[in-house]
């Protein structure tokens, strides 16, 4: 189980770390779009007013500033596929982070019924039970911390992208920036802590299955090695 949730921890720390590297290199695509919006419209005004005259010149001179409209629609067009890539990114990341914190507690679940069961089936000391319990509480807690690390994230990086909020994206840039490089310090640490639990919860398991080994060689009962 360890090995399983330290590969999908890397995985999900490698993919926090990249999405925080990308929301750096995105501050550039967001001033840039910016500057093409607002070059649009003013394009479409000045369009607009030439296109109200009848002589040949106006027409020229229309003909010119949709031409250049066209090339800054094609130029934000690219800007906002990448930023709707960044979106697709992060909502995959924050599956995978969800994940890990999942499996944390789907085991708990599990292994805190099982351990209960079977110190009431050997008789065994109840502190087994209450160890396992209280392992399972506190992996609760950090698992819950990461997801809603995750959910935070994934909040700030809907309103800091271009293709989902144009304009007002630019605005939330910076604040996505520190959030994204502090989810990846947060969810780093709940893994982490996480990882720590399941550790324990493991060495609890091994201490209950000698001491029922223990106890069916007493009672000359067959055991499994």
């Amino acid at each position: 189980m360890l090995k399983i949730f330290y590969s999908l921890s890397l995985i999900a720390l490698l993919l926090l770390v990249a999405n925080a590297g990308w929301a750096f290199y995105e501050a550039h695509d967001h001033a840039e779009a910016t500057k093409l919006f607002e070059r649009l419209q003013e394009l479409r005004s000045r369009s607009q007013i030439l296109r109200q005259g009848l002589g040949h010149s106006q027409t020229e001179a229309a003909t010119t500033l949709e031409n250049e409209r066209a090339v800054c629609v094609q130029q934000l067009a690219v800007i906002l596929r990448r930023s709707s890539i960044h979106f697709l990114y992060i909502v995959v990341t924050s599956l995978v982070c969800t994940l890990v914190s999942s499996v944390t507690i789907t085991y708990f679940v599990g292994t805190s019924r099982w351990a209960r069961e079977v110190v009431e089936a050997y008789g065994l000391e109840t502190e087994f039970a209450i160890r396992g319990s209280r392992f399972k509480r506190c992996s609760f807690s950090w698992a819950l911390l990461g997801i809603c690390a995750v959910l935070v994230l994934a909040t700030f990086a809907g309103a800091a992208n271009s293709a989902v909020r144009l304009v007002e994206a630019a605005d939330w840039q910076l604040h996505y920036q520190v959030v994204a490089s502090l989810g990846v310090a947060v969810i780093a640490f709940s893994f982490h802590r996480q990882a720590r639990y399941l550790s324990a919860n493991y060495q609890l398991i091994q201490e209950i299955v000698m001491e029922v080994k223990r106890i069916r060689v007493e009672h000359g009962l067959q055991t499994s090695e």
